[in-house]
């Protein structure tokens, strides 16, 4: 499990640990908790947390670092009060806090009940809502305690500290801050001695003498200065220090830049985004070069999350694109699949009358796709020309899979067809017990899929008997995803499974606690997934343990997909996430205008989704390589 960089969602408290380790760099530390611990997290609390995290890293440049705490919560608390939960606000404790390990100073946002619990032999915890700025000695830890615990802190300390979280009886009390040692040897941060905490300055939230009516939710006045024997000259102590806040300045400029890019071309008439892609993604060939001639200049790479081109269709983009030879294909719910090139030339559509909500998949010179009206379609993948047509009983949302000549799909009639590709004739189909969503997945011999009847189903490839079937928590609109012999798949009622895909014997289950639509996305040791609550999960794939969970606004179910060490995830709050593999920690977020309940597709330097405002959508991953 991750010690550093990492999100933690437990149903009693969200909290975050941005530490860099080695690195000087100011780190974000996050802690809430709703008043009431009634099981879950409420949306709020979830929305707070959210903005706080991405204002921290997108916010304002060349802020310092107490200037960085109040616009952080200042922004947060605003877009909270902005989504109506100005009331709610009042319900959650809360310590955001800002370390700046370069000057020893631990900049802090608290409401409610908090604490703070400084390094040992200076234990002067000090109280009320508000502001401060702590001066730090060096080595060992400071504590963010939740008064609603204090009788279970022995001595005033905390009892647990496990990956940034204070522990009491199997519980988050608060947050442990590491602070480790990042002055020279022999020189201490602090006249007077290693292990001093001085109070620099409080302003009382909502009790300020310059502003008594300020509202509770709302940050008060800045601080008072210290006295002037208390300051201490900000000298810059060695080169590496100077490099660090001079490459962290850079990156917030260029955080700064990304923002006010997307923001403008956010407010782009519809009408210039139809169809016009604004960057290529494709480059041209560099020429060649002549004796004395200079060298082109490389364009720069277009940064992360940035808008490489737009599509409007007539109806919700609800199908996740597939990718083949240069060309993108994505169905709708207007009727139709588009096929664009990787730069956003149409290229051709086929209607799919009933509307395309299934994703389609391509196998030698066809692609297959199911509509709504309960057909699956094989037209010509460079065309879009029909060439079959098959009808099942009921509307389809499951996407096809195709393996050996064969195309497997499954229906609201509640069969599994398996459907020669070249033909389109049927070849068996096997009856569930209930509709099904869920997609197909083939390994070896065997074709597993889910439905809504509860049960995941182990089927025969060649003649769709039933080799295994295994009951679940609840209804299966996830689909398996295969990694060797293993399948992992989640259900709605609230359970991650792994299983031998042969056999479907289970090799573990976790209890998320939430209810999954997402299929995961597998990434060597782990697997990402969405939930329902709008969690972002990351589990163990050896052991099922959740190594990290983020949440977003919205419900996820849509798919991550894995690349690089970055999961990219779209949720229905409109946003699509990036977030390290590793920590969970959030690296960039694109706002795409609309909720989005199709999975994201990769090619080259951009990333493809779709939305339920009708978009379909390109994204710089700011890379320099093309597709």
């Amino acid at each position: 499990m991750p010690e550093r960089n990492t999100v933690i969602a437990r149903w009693d408290a969200l909290t975050y640990d941005g530490s860099a380790p080695g690195r000087e760099i100011p780190s974000l530390h996050i802690y809430l908790r709703p008043a009431e611990r009634s099981g879950e997290t409420p949306g709020t609390a979830r929305r707070l947390f959210q903005d706080l995290v991405s204002r921290f890293y997108s916010g304002p440049p060349f802020l310092e670092p107490r200037e960085k705490l109040r616009d952080t919560v200042a922004y947060a608390l605003d877009e909270s009060s902005r989504h109506g939960s100005a009331g709610a606000l009042e319900k959650i404790h809360a310590a955001v806090a800002i370390l700046d390990r370069a000057e020893g100073e631990l900049h802090l946002y608290r409401k409610g009940p908090m604490r703070l619990h400084p390094p040992p032999g200076t234990d002067r915890p000090a109280k009320g809502n508000g502001f401060e700025t702590v001066r730090l000695g060096r080595g060992g830890s400071i504590a963010l305690l939740d008064g609603a615990f204090e009788d279970n802190f022995p001595g005033g300390g905390p009892a647990e500290a496990e990956h940034g979280r204070v522990i009491v009886a199997g519980s988050t009390a608060g947050i442990s801050i590491r602070l480790d040692d990042p002055w020279e040897e022999g020189e201490s941060p602090v006249p007077g001695g290693e292990e001093t905490v001085e109070i620099l300055g409080r302003a009382v939230l909502g009790e300020t003498k310059d502003d008594p009516g300020a509202p509770a939710h709302r940050p008060a006045a800045v601080e008072p200065e210290a006295p002037e024997e208390r300051r201490r000259p900000r000298q810059m102590r060695n080169p590496l220090l100077v490099a660090a806040i001079l490459l962290f300045a850079a990156s917030a400029l260029f955080f700064r830049y990304r923002v006010n890019q997307r923001d403008r071309t956010a407010s782009m008439p519809e009408e210039s985004l139809r169809a016009e892609p604004s960057v290529p993604v494709d480059e041209p060939s560099a020429p060649a070069l002549t004796q004395g001639a200079k060298a082109p200049v490389a364009p720069p790479a277009i940064p992360a999350g940035e808008r490489l081109w737009s599509f409007t269709a007539g109806g919700a983009v609800t199908s996740s694109p597939v990718i083949f030879d240069g060309t993108v294909a994505v169905g709708c719910r207007d009727g139709m699949v588009y096929a664009f090139t990787l730069s956003g030339e149409p290229l051709w559509k086929a209607p799919g009358p009933g509307g395309v909500g299934s994703s389609p998949a391509v196998a030698g010179t066809l692609l297959f796709f199911g509509e709504y009206g309960g057909a699956v379609v094989a037209v010509d993948r460079n065309t879009g020309e029909e060439m079959w047509r098959f009808p099942t009983g009921g509307k389809i949302v499951s996407s096809p899979a195709v393996r050996g000549g064969v195309v497997f799909i499954g229906s609201y009639d509640k069969n599994l067809h398996a459907v020669d590709a070249a033909t389109g004739d049927e070849i068996w189909s096997y009856r569930t017990g209930d509709a099904i969503w869920s997609s197909p997945a083939v390994t070896g011999d065997v074709v597993v899929i889910g439905s809504l009847d509860r049960h995941v189903y182990g089927l025969r490839r060649s003649d769709g008997s039933l080799l295994w079937r295994l009951r679940t928590g609840g209804p299966l609109y996830a689909s398996p995803a295969i990694a060797g012999d293993d399948l992992f798949i989640g259900s709605r009622g609230g359970t991650v499974y792994r299983l031998r895909a042969a056999t479907g014997e289970q090799v573990w289950s976790a209890d998320v606690g939430r209810p999954v639509h997402s299929t995961a996305a597998i990434a060597e040791d782990r697997i990402v997934i969405g939930t329902e609550d709008g969690t972002v999960l990351c589990l163990s794939k050896a052991t099922g343990e959740i190594l990290w969970s983020y949440p977003t606004g919205e419900r996820v179910p849509s798919s991550p997909v894995v690349r690089d060490g970055v999961a990219y995830v779209a949720s229905y709050d409109r946003y699509l996430y990036a977030l390290d593999i590793e920590s969970g920690h959030p690296l960039w977020r694109s706002d795409l205008g609309g909720a989005v309940y199709s999975s994201p597709a990769i090619a080259g330097n951009a990333l493809f989704v779709g939305t339920n405002q009708g978009r379909f959508l390109a994204l710089s991953l700011g890379d320099s390589e093309s597709p």
